[in-house]
């Protein structure tokens, strides 16, 4: 059996790396969507809350603490009148 090559481990690392990126954007993207909701635009923030919660569970996947964080933010929001 033939031992990885040092090209393979770069390219693991550099995914995992992608990946921590993509999640730390995610992150920046929901602490916005909570500075939405506190300046009181509240159909904004339900809105872009969606939208983060698809891209967080395609991404990160449905256990994930963020995506979870993100559902559970998004379902304590009163609805918009």
């Amino acid at each position: 059996m033939a031992s990885p090559s040092a090209s393979s481990y770069s390219a693991i690392a550099e995914s995992q790396s992608s990946v921590h990126v993509y999640e730390e954007t995610l992150a920046s993207r929901f602490d916005l969507i909570v500075a939405y909701d506190v300046a009181g635009d509240r159909k904004r923030a339900m809105t872009d809350y969606d939208t983060l919660l698809r891209d967080c569970r395609r991404n990160l996947g449905d256990e994930h603490s963020l995506t979870l964080t993100v559902r559970a933010k998004r379902d304590r929001l009163p609805p918009i009148e």
